[in-house]
């Protein structure tokens, strides 16, 4: 029946590559114990099973059993045949049918690094591929791993410690405290508990920080997602009130434009009044025009008039001269001259021709006063006449 592969462990190192070592929580106590209350050589043999013994994934190592007559001589340890066979002996009361599957030392002053004595040593005592070699730092409280693969010991860079009720272990080392001869300050199965509930313990709390961090995990990626949604939202909302925002300005160009055009057109449609003004002033216009036109009309009238008069009086004028030629005479005074004479005796500038020819003069020639020229009285008289018709 294959193992199942424990579930409460604590990790030591870095697990890399195979076969992964899986040691029990009593075990890795039993190694304390023999190592740091004493600055002697320890040493013990590994307990352990494999589930494929050619390429075996998994170690488990269960249980160890003290070497008391491990010896040393410089760096090359020395392992008995006494030695091997209390070691069957314990192995077989406490362990059952379980395989030996390699050894531990703690020696104080050597490092914790192999030679090629503790290689040769570890192929003859154990020279089955996967054997386990176990050293312990004294100064660094750490174990050290190796394994004999490809015909060389190769060190491990991590291993596990997991937890499970190991009764076989407990009565062994409650007995090797006792043949020790060390004081039992508690019981095995109590530090074992106490470490199990320490495990549990430090588990929970790490799962318990798991399980925040997760829930915080979620609660972020949720936050982001929000954001995310709130952002695309913004985004689209943001397109959509640059629509409205061009509608609204379209729009209100269009009514400015409406109100100007109204404007425009207010200004240019007189209201009711200023209509009733234009209208008023245009009658009065027409009026005056009528007037003018009537006017110019009766100047033309009157002027034609004057000129047919004064045609009518020129004719009867000269008619008047050649009758009165021979008795109207006209005494010359000071400051007359022929135009101030044809004023006065005709009323007009037109007759110094007349003058002249009655008198026999030109119109350059020289008057004095007291000459008497022909002129017309009944002229004058005729003259006052058509004067006063005129009027």
């Amino acid at each position: 029946m294959e193992r199942e592969i424990p579930r409460n462990v604590r990790q030591i190192g870095n697990i890399s590559g195979g076969p992964k070592i899986y040691v029990e929580d009593y075990v890795d106590t039993f190694f304390g114990q023999i190592s740091d209350q004493t600055e002697e050589i320890r040493g013990a043999f590994l307990i352990g099973e494999m589930e494929d013994k050619e390429h075996p994934d998994y170690i488990y190592i269960t249980g160890a059993i003290q070497m008391y007559e491990l010896k040393r001589d410089g760096n090359t340890f020395q392992i008995t045949e006494e030695t091997w066979k209390n070691a069957y002996e314990d192995c077989k009361r406490y362990f059952g049918n379980a395989t030996i599957v390699g050894w531990f030392v703690s020696a104080p002053g050597i490092p914790a690094e192999i030679n090629d004595e503790v290689i040769r040593t570890h192929e003859n005592a154990f020279p089955n591929t996967y054997s386990i070699f176990v050293m312990r730092d004294l100064r660094e409280k750490e174990d050290y791993f190796y394994v004999n693969k490809f015909n060389d010991l190769m060190k491990v860079s991590g291993y596990y410690i997991y937890y499970e009720k190991n009764p076989a272990m407990q009565n062994y080392m409650i007995a090797s405290r006792r043949k020790n001869g060390l004081t039992i300050s508690e019981s095995v199965e109590d530090r074992a508990a106490k470490s199990f509930r320490n495990l549990i313990r430090t588990k929970g709390e790490l799962e318990d920080q798991k399980q925040s961090i997760h829930f915080m995990r979620i609660a972020s990626s949720f936050l982001i997602l929000v954001m995310l949604v709130m952002g695309i939202t913004m985004m689209n909302n943001y397109d959509k009130i640059q629509s409205v925002q061009k509608s609204l300005e379209a729009l209100t160009e269009s009514a400015q434009s409406e109100q100007e055009a109204k404007r425009v057109s207010v200004d240019r449609t007189p209201s009711v009044g200023l209509k009733k003004e234009l209208e008023e002033h245009a009658v009065e216009k027409k009026e005056i025009n009528k007037e003018d036109a009537a006017a110019k009309s009766g100047e033309k009238t009157t002027e034609e008039k004057t000129k047919q008069e004064a045609s009518d009086w020129k004719e009867g004028a000269a008619e008047e001269l050649e009758e009165g030629s021979q008795g109207d005479i006209y005494v010359v005074r000071k400051g007359d001259t022929l135009l101030s004479i044809s004023r006065k005796v005709y009323g007009t500038d037109e007759n110094i021709a007349s003058i002249c020819k009655i008198n026999g003069l030109k119109e350059n020639d020289f008057i004095y006063v007291g000459q008497k020229t022909a002129s017309s009285v009944i002229r004058k008289r005729k003259l006052k006449t058509h004067q006063k018709e005129k009027v």
